[in-house]
């Protein structure tokens, strides 16, 4: 199964949404918790494709990014030298 297939985005919804319902011991418990969070994250990531398809968004992005960045900068070269 490919992350384009529409049963994947199916399955990875109801993963992230209604949480594991498998059989007892199919897996460790340490590649379960890796697999739902890969399938949280990548349900949580396809819910902002919409936005981010407008370069609008992105460049909005940007400003956000640089106005932290800058802003950072200045708390840094503000602080009293220790």
């Amino acid at each position: 199964m490919t992350v384009d297939d529409p049963s994947f985005h199916a399955a990875a919804d109801a993963l992230a949404g209604d949480g594991w319902c498998i059989v007892d011991d199919l897996l460790e418990p340490p590649k379960v918790a890796a697999l739902a969070a890969e399938c949280t994250a990548m349900h949580d990531a396809r819910l902002l494709l919409p936005v981010f398809r407008s370069p609008v968004a992105w460049r909005v992005f940007d400003l956000l990014v640089a106005l932290l960045m800058w802003t950072l900068a200045a708390l840094l070269l503000l602080q009293p030298m220790a």
